[in-house]
């Protein structure tokens, strides 16, 4: 999984939009944590109606040589964490709100933390961004924040408004962060793009709904009257004016519409060089990216693989991992899903004991443990040796036979090394107690078997990697390893 980008930025001006609601003050040094009282400092809080530190505890080596590693147990995370210059973020659940927390890739101590909606953090111009609720304007009102990944420190905000599903995204070659926002409930979203360098929250051409693909109407299926206006033909690109028509989909970047093409019914777009691939209910297409010509389309459903690909062109689809050509859509090669994948490395996967090379479709014996992310949290799995063997089901050839390998009951009996409690216990490294009680933060010397933790590589392509160190989010909270040193 590629590790997000670093960088830095400026401070915050916001000199229109006064009147809409939630215009922030001109005032400097937000904290990312925002308490109740008016001064706000990047030192975590310490109220009890916050998720707080976690309790920490070392589990491994000397600090500063290579494999040694940390645990920050008593947490609820989203989803894995993310690297911001020297910190690493991650989403924390508290009391139904969610969390960001920035932490300290060598020892996991947190710096601050900021109330978010979820899944809104990302980075732009070497800034932290993402979404700050504000619940007292009502349901669904937010700022987007920009914001110190180290401190939390608030640079910029934007006025408070209704935000479309879409992350804030980095824009305009990295000098702004762009959204899709409504004023009010109720009217049409819009495109902005938050300024890094002056802080101006600036609107796109009217009618023009944010960055990306975005549909622009309604499907024939949901109204087979719809049709686009005259003069707004499939594949013109208006440039200067506004998008209209019904049942269409667009890409804009950097606030201009490159292209509209008649809505395929993608529910999910993904950005290729030279393509944009969209999965729709029953299958497939690819659209090419500098007019939208239609390119392929293909049947089957995309099915989530339950693991963070760091390959895109990689698809699941009727129980198979494929590698395939996003010019085309053809698979370049195909494994049976009979069980977890497990990731051992950027460019490989290991199925009931089989390592998969994600670039080729190499296959070959599993030497070590991985990780399972069946919720998107990083849990140990795979035993090599055990019941795994290579050479039954992954003979050269024979997995490309339909039928063949994925017979139901074949490989996919229940206890085989799906059995809860072979290696995929809770408990296993992650049981309340063990050294990990809550209050205690209780320190120990001892480090776990070492058969048990997945390499290096596997630390590396699932969690965040800053400073040297790997972090991941785990059931229970976050671990760290240190991967280089002497």
């Amino acid at each position: 999984m590629p590790t997000p980008a670093r960088a830095a930025l400026a401070a915050l001006t916001l000199t229109w939009l006064a009147a809409l609601p939630g215009s922030p003050p001109a005032h400097a040094g937000r904290s990312g944590a925002p308490p109740a009282d008016a001064s706000r400092s990047g030192a975590p809080p310490a109220d009890a109606g916050r998720p707080g530190a976690g309790q920490v505890r070392a589990i491994a080596r000397e600090a500063g040589h290579a494999g040694a590693s940390w645990s920050v147990t008593g947490l609820e995370p989203v989803g894995q964490p993310v690297a911001a210059g020297p910190s690493v973020v991650g989403q924390v659940r508290h009391d139904g709100r969610i969390f960001l927390q920035g932490r300290a890739p060598e020892d996991g101590a947190l710096r601050w933390e900021a109330e978010a909606v979820a899944g809104t953090a990302g980075l732009a111009g070497g800034w932290l961004t993402f979404l700050e609720p504000q619940p007292d304007f009502g349901a669904g009102y937010a700022s987007l924040v920009v914001a110190d990944p180290l401190t939390g420190t608030q640079a910029q905000r934007s006025p408070t408004m209704i935000f479309g599903e879409d992350a804030p995204r980095g824009c305009f070659q990295g000098a702004a962060v762009c959204v899709s926002a409504a004023r009010a409930a109720g009217e049409p979203f819009q495109g902005y793009r938050l300024d890094l360098g002056s802080g101006a929250f600036i609107p796109f051409a009217d009618g023009i709904p944010g960055e990306g693909m975005h549909r622009i109407g309604r499907l024939a299926s949901e109204d087979p009257a719809g049709a686009a206006e005259p003069g707004d033909a499939a594949g013109s690109a208006d440039a200067a004016g506004p998008v209209r028509g019904a049942g269409e989909i667009v890409l804009v970047e950097d606030g201009v519409v490159r292209w509209r093409r008649p809505d395929p019914g993608a529910v999910r777009w993904t950005a290729f060089p030279g393509v944009r691939v969209g999965d729709t209910a029953t299958g497939s297409v690819g659209l090419a990216a500098t007019d939208g010509a239609p390119l392929w389309s293909l049947p089957g459903a995309i099915q989530d693989c339950g693991i963070p690909l760091p390959i895109a062109a990689l698809r699941c689809r009727a129980g198979r991992l494929e590698g395939f050509d996003p010019l085309t859509g053809l698979s370049r090669w195909s494994v049976p899903i009979q069980g977890p994948i497990g990731v051992a490395g950027d460019d490989t996967v290991v199925i009931q004991g089989v390592s998969v090379a994600l670039s080729t479709g190499a296959r070959s014996a599993a030497t070590a443990t991985s990780w399972c992310l069946p919720d998107g949290l990083a849990r140990t799995c795979g035993k090599p040796g055990n019941d795994e063997r290579p050479g039954n089901d992954e003979r050269p050839g024979n997995d490309e036979r339909p039928g063949n390998d994925e017979r139901p009951g074949n490989d996919e009996r229940p206890g085989n090394d799906e059995r809860p409690g072979n290696d995929e216990r809770p408990g296993n490294d992650e049981r309340p107690g063990n050294g990990e009680r809550p209050g205690e933060g209780e320190r120990s010397g001892e480090s776990p078997p070492a058969e048990s933790e997945p390499p290096p590589a596997a630390w590396a392509a699932v969690g965040a990697v800053s400073g040297g160190y790997a972090v991941v989010a785990t059931p229970d909270g976050f671990r760290g390893r240190q991967l280089t040193g002497p």
